[in-house]
């Protein structure tokens, strides 16, 4: 490949990239409707609760490693292909918070690390967090 022609390319992954970035951080910032909330993984929109999760696939047990302003961090035990971390991710959160996995869906983040979750209706902000705080490890 020629060069001025890998540059184009290398130029278009950049900006696409980028641009599911932005695309994110916008939801997020979107998504926050009350100033409590601004800085916490847990955002309320049209009345449903997300979580913002950063997940670390392919670990040997799941866990909540951290959690910041900006999502809580987890470590999954299972692989990043045909959608296994996607369930296991389900199934954490739901076991996490007590609610059936039914009732949890993956909202964004299908093929990245960065996802966000719809929790169960019902549920506060303030409860989610406490629940997470108490189940971390």
């Amino acid at each position: 490949m020629n060069r001025p022609l890998q540059t184009a390319v290398n130029l278009q992954k950049a900006m696409s990239t980028h641009a599911k970035r932005t695309k994110h951080n916008k939801a997020m910032a979107a998504a926050a409707t009350t100033p409590e909330l601004l800085a916490s993984p847990v955002l309320e929109r049209n009345g449903k609760l997300l979580l913002s999760l950063f997940i670390k696939p392919g670990a040997q047990s799941s866990a909540i490693t951290s959690i910041d302003s900006d999502a809580v961090h987890a470590r999954i035990a299972a692989p990043p292909r045909d959608g296994e971390a996607n369930k296991e991710v389900i199934v954490f959160v739901a076991k996490l918070l007590k609610v059936p996995k039914s009732s949890i869906d993956l909202v964004s983040g299908h093929k990245s690390r960065n996802k966000v979750v719809q929790l169960p209706s019902g549920m506060t902000a303030t409860a989610v967090l406490d629940m997470l705080h108490n189940s971390q490890t």
